[in-house]
């Protein structure tokens, strides 16, 4: 299964119409913003479409543009337009993005934009849903309204890349599905110097709550253009994956990039080998301590993964997929197939680390074959072999809808009248 997730915008502010190829900046010189959309824009002077920038902004305002390539002073704020002096300059080119760092804005977190994309994007079937420039927990739950309103609520994760984000970011995680560290505005809005150590917090804060955490831009950035990652990028994955990221993600390398295949295939190799070590393995998490039965299963099932060593898999039946992401939480060094009637949960269960989603339907609805079924379904598929060890566990009687209940050590095909042998 591939799981998509879409990306809504968010309130990107940005600059507007530039005819090509740009206008240059020149440090020293004077640049006026404008938020008259009907204004024509040249050297000297461009458009802003965020209505309510000469309001909030002050003098001595640093604002960064092309993701902080740029960057002009605020000098003095005259009805609609806000007089800058080039700090940073080069060439500027039309929709490039434009930050405030420092400055607090009244924008909403989801535009009107966003509400129509969400609804776009919930009616295609997406399976997740990123939330942009979330700066409180207020932000996630008025996303997940929105989405009851339009009768399917998805995972949300929120994008960690504003300043308030990082204050509230326990609030965030509690009511979010999972995060994202979105390093490209997160490192204009509080420095690049920053993002490392606020990287690693906010991986470990994630792991810690049994949150599911990517981690996001410039990864191998040089792929853009080049067919090799820099020394440097494979060592950023490398550490992204050792702090104990859920995924990674490529952006420009895979949207505009020249080598977008041969990208993914090179991050996935850095990723496996990195896997491979044994440092990846130290710091595992203990107890999630969430309080339920399902989370001490979960627990169960992972330790007898690493205590009886031969065990070759866990194997969960689930039907929202919440037993199979709370083991995924507590990395076993064994595969999670995760076997689910139901399609959505299929398809959203390969966003989470170690987990094989499989698409399941038990011969009875009380589920008393269900552990043939299973022997059946691992063989057919070359999933494991006869006599290997694994962990089952799923809630029983399956007809009840029981949450989590069982814990089995299985060795597969025993449950076969006529036993296949290796």
């Amino acid at each position: 299964a591939v799981a998509i997730l879409a990306d809504l915008q968010g309130p990107k502010i940005r600059v507007g119409k530039i005819p090509e190829p740009g206008i240059e900046l020149v440090a020293g010189e004077t640049l006026i913003l404008t938020v008259d959309q009907s204004a024509e824009c040249g050297p000297g002077r461009v458009s802003i479409d965020y209505p309510k920038l000469a309001e909030e902004a002050s003098p001595g305002d640093r604002i960064l543009m092309d993701d902080g390539n740029l960057e002009v002073r605020v000098a003095s704020i005259e009805g609609d337009d806000i007089h800058c002096t080039v700090v940073f300059g080069g060439t500027l080119k039309a929709r490039k993005g434009v930050n405030l760092p420092g400055v607090k804005l009244t924008v909403s977190a989801m535009s009107a934009k966003d509400r129509d994309d969400l609804a776009f994007a919930i009616d295609l079937g997406v399976d997740a849903v990123a939330l942009s420039f979330v700066r409180s927990a207020a932000d996630v739950l008025e996303a997940r309204s929105l989405m009851e309103e339009l009768g399917r609520v998805v995972p949300i994760i929120a994008k960690i890349e504003k300043p308030e984000a990082i204050a509230n970011l326990s609030e965030i995680i509690n009511v979010s599905n999972g995060i994202m560290v979105a390093r490209g505005d997160l490192g204009v809005e509080i420095g690049p110097e920053e993002v490392p150590l606020i990287q690693k917090q906010a991986i470990e804060a994630a792991n810690n709550a049994g949150k599911l955490v990517i981690t996001a831009t410039q990864m191998l950035d040089s792929m853009i253009r080049n067919p090799r990652p820099t020394r440097a990028e494979a060592s950023d994955v490398a550490n992204a994956v050792l702090d104990g990221s859920d995924a990674v993600m490529l952006s420009g390398e895979t949207a505009t990039g020249a080598y977008p295949a041969h990208a993914v295939r090179t991050m996935d190799k850095i990723i496996r080998s990195t896997e491979r070590a044994e440092e990846y393995w130290r710091d595992p998490v203990e107890d999630l301590e969430l309080g339920h039965t399902t989370n001490s299963i979960a627990r169960a099932a992972v330790a007898c993964s690493k205590s009886l060593r031969e065990t070759r898999a866990i194997i969960t039946y689930t039907g929202s997929g919440g037993i199979a992401r709370l083991v995924s939480d507590y990395r076993p060094r064994v595969p999670i197939f995760a076997f689910t009637p139901n399609a959505a949960t299929f398809q959203s269960l390969a966003l989470y680390w170690g987990v094989t989603p499989i698409l399941f339907h038990p011969s009875s609805p009380d589920g008393h074959s269900i552990f043939i079924d299973l022997d059946k379904v691992i063989l057919r598929r070359n999933l494991l072999r006869p006599g290997d060890r694994v962990v089952i566990t799923f809630g029983f009687p399956i007809k009840a809808h029981k949450s989590v209940n069982l814990l089995k050590l299985h060795e597969v095909g025993e449950s076969l009248p006529s036993r296949p042998t290796s």
